[in-house]
């Protein structure tokens, strides 16, 4: 079976496109909300060809269809630090041929048959992957080694209730007094580490696939018993500070 990964937008998720993911056999499959790095390769190929096309269009701005073309072209021949290739070498297992190579450079090779062709194309591509795999493994390793354990309220497991963190604000309204966090939530299923399923508690129908920094979970009533002699001792000195005096106003008023 065929995966197809996308975003949210909905032109991947209208149930038309739902009927054809199924005809087709296709596993459908999409980011999290509100977690941009989930599609950080895109993302940052966007950053980088909008980037570029900046500089090459011009004060209108209208023409910049007529450079993407060029723009591409840099981004396939430029060398990948994490890869240690270029992306067109290592999708067509050899270099592009570019103007200058066919001004300056000796004539390209060229081959007798097809077959000898494909068995040079094909070893190529497979001594290139193995050292593509083997440089893409190295940076995985360090980023495992040093990576940091999640804290206490972000440690959920399944069965937990969580709260939903959605920054929507409401048109018209204050982003100060706005409520941030949507919930409870049950956790239904751990997809991976950081990837959970979550359902509402009083809507059963709303089951959402979420990030774990969108989510923080409910604390245990051990640990907001904890909490409950700080909030008195707090309470006490409100009421020292602010209430006694005003209170004392107040009878003084009357008293007299």
């Amino acid at each position: 079976m065929e995966t197809l990964y996308s975003d949210r937008g909905s032109n991947f998720l209208s149930d038309a496109m739902m009927e054809v993911y199924q005809r087709l056999g296709i596993s459908k499959r999409h980011t999290l909300s509100f977690n941009p790095q989930g599609n950080g390769l895109v993302k940052r190929l966007n950053k980088t060809l909008i980037d570029t096309l900046s500089h090459l269009v011009s004060e209108t701005q209208e023409d910049w269809c007529q450079h993407l073309p060029l723009a591409l072209m840099a981004f396939r021949n430029a060398y990948h630090r994490t890869v240690e290739e270029t992306p067109a070498f290592l999708l067509y297992g050899r270099d592009p041929v570019m103007p200058y190579d066919i001004i300056f450079s000796d004539p390209v090779r060229t081959y007798s048959d097809t077959p000898s062709y494909a068995q040079q194309l094909v070893n190529r591509l497979q001594s290139t992957y193995t050292l593509v795999k083997n440089n893409l493994e190295k940076p995985a390793d360090g980023i495992q080694k040093h990576q940091k354990p999640f804290p206490k309220y972000k440690q959920i497991c399944v069965g937990n209730l969580v709260y939903l963190h959605t920054p929507k604000i409401k048109l018209h309204t204050s982003k100060k007094l706005a409520k941030q966090n949507q919930g409870p939530f049950r956790v239904v299923k751990q997809n991976s580490l950081v990837s959970f399923e979550i359902q509402h508690i009083n809507e059963p129908s709303n089951k959402q696939t979420v990030h774990v920094n969108s989510l923080e979970r409910q604390p245990d009533e051990d640990e907001t018993s904890k909490l409950y002699p700080l909030i008195l001792y707090l309470i006490k000195i409100l009421e020292k500070m602010y209430l006694s005096p005003l209170i004392n106003k107040l009878l003084r008023r009357h008293l007299i």
